[in-house]
């Protein structure tokens, strides 16, 4: 199995430079403990890193740059923050949620990879504000003011502990608590890690180590949903029409992924149009609009914890589903009668706007959902916590979600475009072709009171006219 990535985000003002100095050093000597070798690599993410440093871009702000240049504290394992008594320069962008500025760019990082629910640890150094050496403190840069404003939320308003931090004295002593507190966060992410490996081992080894066994898993998937698809879409029609399952004219089984592949080749092509759309799109407003205006609103999208981007999918995605049915209502009671049998009605009738803006309207909306599942799912904190027991109920719901929107864009597929037949005259009344054989055929009466008729082709009130047509032209 491959070793563990973990990415640890180094944020402070820059009033502390000894501690990050010891923080690199000690994070470095930690990655290569032999403890840990094949099992974990440690990164260390700093913007001053003189090996991994940031570029500071002369179009930006110094904050916009970092976040360009190097992995969000809510896109790391660990965030480390350090204190003294500088705040640092306040931030223009991006805003907190009641508007705020953030008073620098460390507490935006703080309150970043909180709110990603990452494992945050604050370090605060008590000794005097103005020691010997320092002199920007001497220069009017100290902003104890700001320090006790941010420390206050760790505090409720009886003066008991909300939130935890550790307080230091010197640089050698936060450098002996932060290995402390970084080798515990391992260990108990380590225990965690064994017990996941052992639990899932065995399917892990089939899926991974052979990659034919991977495509044969992954084809018949696709194989089985094809032939749900399909078999839905077939005997739909065919119960409609009056052809039972084993009747000749019938599709058989072995033809059902056939026609879930044609059933999906309208909602693909929507699909490959959206893409190019999204693509251009994309292309454009990164041409002329602003970085700041465009990235809006994204970042603390990111913030959010899986299992609440979940739970807002999911609402979104039953209520397009609801409002999508309610719209189309009188299309979708018509299909769903014919399939149970019923006379058609005359929302059948090619050339109903109806029939492309449904499958359009499902399209879209699948893109959009599967879209939104699947940025939440690169994620592999997100991936592991929507695999917790708990919150599984909202991975299988938004599956079911998907499945249900597969199959109200198919289903109807070949009720509507693949319905054309012989149009015939069985006395009076018109009827279409349905099946052929030597001494008889199957006949569709749509505006006949008896619907589905088995008649001699030697009948003399049979008459076969070649023209072919949905059998629903004439509703």
């Amino acid at each position: 199995m491959r070793p563990r990535h973990l990415r640890i985000f180094l944020s402070s003002p820059a009033d502390v430079v000894e501690e990050r100095v010891l923080a690199r050093r000690a994070l470095e000597r930690l990655g290569k403990s032999p403890l840990l070798r094949g099992r974990l690599t440690v990164e260390t993410v700093s913007w001053d890193d003189p090996e991994y440093a940031a570029p500071l871009l002369a179009s930006v702000t110094p904050q916009e740059s970092i976040n360009r240049g190097l992995p969000r504290p809510s896109e790391c394992e660990i965030t480390v923050c350090i204190f003294w008594c500088r705040m640092g320069t306040p931030l223009a962008a991006p805003l907190k949620p009641d508007g705020s500025r953030y008073m620098s760019g460390t507490e935006w990082e703080f309150e970043d990879a909180l709110h990603a629910g990452r494992d945050v640890l604050v370090y605060r150094r008590a000794a005097p504000a103005h020691p010997t050496g320092h002199r920007e403190h001497h220069d009017g840069l100290c902003q104890p003011e700001l320090v006790e404003q941010f420390f206050e939320r760790f505090r409720n308003g009886d003066g008991s502990f909300r939130a935890g931090y550790w307080v230091y004295e010197h640089p050698a002593q936060f450098e002996r608590r932060l290995l402390a507190d970084i080798e515990a966060l391992l260990n108990r992410w380590l225990v965690t890690e064994t017990a996941h490996a052992r639990e899932y081992a065995p399917f892990r080894t089939w899926l991974t180590e052979s990659r034919m066994q991977a495509w044969l898993a992954w084809t018949a998937g696709a194989v089985g949903l094809f032939t749900i698809t399909g078999c839905l879409n077939a005997r739909s029609f065919e119960i409609g029409v009056g052809l039972a399952a084993d009747a000749v004219g019938a599709a058989p089984p072995l033809s059902w992924p056939l026609w879930g592949l044609r059933a999906a080749v309208p909602p693909a092509v929507t699909w490959i149009a959206l893409l190019v759309v999204v693509a251009i799109t994309k292309a454009t407003c990164r041409a002329v609009l602003p970085t700041h205006f465009t990235s809006a609103g994204i970042p603390y999208l990111k913030t959010l914890r899986p299992s609440t981007r979940a739970v807002s999918i999911l609402i979104a995605h039953v209520t397009t589903l609801v409002f999508t049915c309610w719209y189309f209502a009188p299309l979708v009671g018509s299909l769903l009668r014919f399939a149970a049998g019923y006379a058609p009605t005359s929302e059948l009738r090619p050339g109903n706007s109806s029939h492309g803006s449904y499958g359009y309207t499902l399209s879209v909306g699948l893109f959009v959902f599967t879209a939104a599942w699947y940025e939440l799912l690169k994620s592999r904190r997100a991936r592991r916590e929507l695999c917790r027991r708990p919150q599984r109920i909202l991975a299988i719901s938004g599956a079911a979600l998907l499945a249900t929107n597969v199959l109200l864009v198919t289903f109807p597929h070949r009720t509507l475009y693949r319905n054309a037949r012989e149009q015939v005259w069985y006395g009076p009344e018109l009827c279409y072709l349905m099946t052929l054989r030597d001494d008889g055929g199957l006949l569709f009466c749509p505006m006949s009171a008896t619907r589905h008729r088995t008649v001699s082709t030697t009948d003399r009130s049979f008459r076969r006219t070649g023209v072919i047509e949905s059998i629903f032209a004439e509703l």
